[in-house]
């Protein structure tokens, strides 16, 4: 348990974002939870999503709506906090779930390479979409039931444990789709028993096979459905045709390699990424030994996780561009931990074969310096991504705005963009005290950058004006760009009063904290008697031949209560900012 509750903890530290500025996440709210509260848990579970059944993520959310009765008062605008815990906590399940299912079968270290690569593979893009949300944990599902299958596998015969494994395949199984063909990978364990004349007696005898047979008799359903149904393509949704030069980056670099790669994407091309795959599998061929099964499940399960993926859709190629990035993560996430889990089998097995412990010392010793100072500070925002809250605000806020007004029913705004909605939200389910009685850390005026438009600091002479709601003014987060550079050269930032000329407040930016297209926000003492008060701010750096520090600039006319001033001119484009409070 105390395993599990540090690497929930250390899956919040890397994105607490979605606990602290809490909203729905698109479908998590819009469709999941509405289908439960609307219908009922079991009407829902009974019902699909694009096509085939989501048992998890309906048990996940129930599992949410449990915590938010014990833990918030039951508030509907507390739901969405209490998803971003369950989502903390099953992915430290999921992760750390190899120390129970494998202590017996494979080596500590192994082990712990497993679970390390799992709670550190990288997701620096996409974040916000996975980690403290619900939806996209469905993909997580293939990951767990690549667990139980190898666990299934190497179980002992007659333990009655196959009956929660199997049940745990089948939450697995329908939920995500792609589980169906890994578990043909059950029937291996089986074949030893297809010798000799009695071997129908000895199978049909055999308590995991049967268990194996009510599974698939079950899982008849949901199939049926598909095969009938279909997975329909979504309209506007990665639905655009596949880019064929795009292969080997999403199925070999993407799928396989990412998680151990991600520092150095953008110096990858297809020629070192074949050559990668080519050794690191013929290494796992070699000398996997005894998990040799194992590894070439793993291997066919991450393909197939991006077969069935990318088959569908297919737009999610337009999505790669050559290495420049590492793409979504939501979508190979799953298969990043399979390939970390076979790999650190293989590489386990090849370093025991040395006989000089202290050559073992010291690759073990790399590899985990690697994993802890190489990946783990790449594996994530740790909370600087936070363009959701900024573009559309906590569920808190937008329920405080609606509750302000004389409406009975609600269109509640929720991530990631505005035009996602709860739809008839009434006011006696949404106007709680954790909404009437909100106050916001972070105000955000719905400024994101656009196209890539802005502003280099040292190059002209920039103030923005803005107009503080509340009081208890504690800083500005700004948009900065940093062209992928690291700054060494000091930039301040300054408060004015309105009129941009008197100054109230200067602060040294720490400009090692600066991350390239990300907020950071500046503090600056405190001002109690902000609320109303209009004020100004600028960048500057200090001395000559700054390095160059970039403003993003937002859509035309967006933030109206306050003027960019470019070189004494004023532009109907405004900083990207938003402001803090104590």
């Amino acid at each position: 348990m105390l395993i599990l509750a540090l690497a929930s903890y250390l899956f919040y530290r890397r994105f607490p974002n979605n606990y602290q500025h809490p909203n729905f996440y698109a479908e998590d709210g819009q469709v999941f939870a509405r289908n439960i509260i609307n219908n009922g848990f079991l009407k829902a579970i009974g019902t699909t999503f694009n096509g085939y059944y989501i048992w998890g993520l309906y048990i996940l959310e129930k599992i949410g709506m449990v915590i938010n009765f014990i833990f918030f008062h039951n508030e509907f605008a507390n739901l969405a906090r209490s998803f971003a815990i369950v989502s903390y906590m099953f992915l430290g399940f999921i992760t750390t779930l190899p120390i129970l299912l494998f202590k017996n079968y494979f080596r500590l270290m192994a082990i712990s390479l497993i679970v390390l690569l799992g709670l550190f593979v990288a997701m620096p893009n996409y974040d916000y979409a996975i980690i403290g949300t619900i939806g996209n944990l469905k993909f997580a599902f293939i990951y767990l039931a690549f667990l139980l299958l190898v666990y299934r596998h190497l179980m002992p015969e007659g333990s009655k444990m196959v009956y929660l494994v199997d049940f745990g395949l089948l939450i697995c199984a329908n939920t995500n789709i792609t589980v169906y063909p890994m578990i043909l990978f059950s029937l291996l364990r089986y074949i030893p028993k297809l010798k000799g004349k009695e071997f129908y007696k000895r199978l049909f005898s055999d308590r995991s096979f049967q268990s194996l047979l009510v599974l698939g008799v079950i899982l008849l359903p949901q199939l049926y459905i598909v095969k009938a149904h279909g997975v329909p393509v979504l309209k506007g949704y990665l639905d655009s045709g596949y880019i064929q030069n795009r292969t080997i980056e999403i199925f070999l670099s993407r799928s396989y390699l990412f998680g151990f790669l991600s520092p150095i994407n953008k110096s990858l091309n297809n020629v070192v990424v074949i050559i990668l795959m080519a050794a690191l599998i013929g290494f796992g061929w070699f000398y996997a030994g005894r998990y040799r099964k194992i590894f070439i499940f793993g291997i066919i399960s991450v393909f197939l996780a991006s077969l069935l993926f990318v088959v569908k859709r297919t737009g999610v190629s337009s999505l790669f561009s050559g290495y420049k990035d590492g793409g979504p993560d939501q979508f190979f996430y799953p298969q990043n931990w399979i390939f970390g889990f076979v790999v650190s089998l293989v590489v386990v097995e090849i370093v025991n074969k040395l006989k000089l412990v202290s050559l073992r010392i010291l690759i073990y010793g790399s590899i985990f310096g690697f994993i802890i100072f190489g990946l783990a500070p790449k594996a994530s925002s740790y909370g600087s991504n936070d363009s959701m809250n900024q573009n559309v605000g906590t569920i808190y806020a937008v329920g405080q705005k609606d509750c302000n007004s004389k409406q009975s029913f609600f269109n509640l705004t929720i991530y990631p963009t505005t035009n996602i909605h709860y739809d008839g939200v009434s006011r006696k389910k949404l106007c709680t005290n954790s909404v009437v009685n909100y106050r916001p850390n972070v105000v955000g005026f719905g400024l994101l950058p656009d196209n890539n438009h802005y502003i280099q600091i040292s190059e002209v002479n920039i103030f923005q004006t803005f107009i503080s709601p509340i009081n208890n003014l504690s800083g500005i987060s700004v948009y900065f760009s940093t062209f992928t550079h690291t700054i060494h050269t000091p930039y301040n930032l300054i408060l004015y009063r309105a009129n941009c000329s008197v100054k109230l407040a200067e602060t040294s930016i720490p400009i090692n904290n600066l991350n390239d297209n990300a907020f950071y926000t500046v503090r600056i003492a405190s001002i109690a008697h902000s609320a109303n008060v209009k004020y100004c701010f600028s960048i500057k750096p200090e001395g000559s031949n700054p390095d160059p520090l970039a403003l993003q600039l937002s859509k035309p006319d967006i933030y109206l209560q306050g003027d960019t001033i470019n070189n004494n001119h004023i532009t109907n484009r405004d900083i990207v900012f938003s402001l803090y409070y104590n």
